[in-house]
């Protein structure tokens, strides 16, 4: 027989959630947003100076 464990364990430590945009899909929107601009930005420099 185990004895009572009054503190509750968190099942899964440290999956809060990321710091900033509130959820895990705007962070990603994120990044992927921000790639398209890079590639975008690449290819108008590239462009420009060819």
């Amino acid at each position: 027989m185990t004895p009572p464990n009054d503190h509750q364990i968190d099942p899964e430590p440290g999956l809060d959630g990321p710091p900033v945009l509130g959820s895990w899909k705007n962070v990603y929107l994120f990044v992927l947003v921000l790639h398209a601009v890079i590639i975008i930005l690449f290819y108008l420099f590239s462009q420009a100076y060819a």
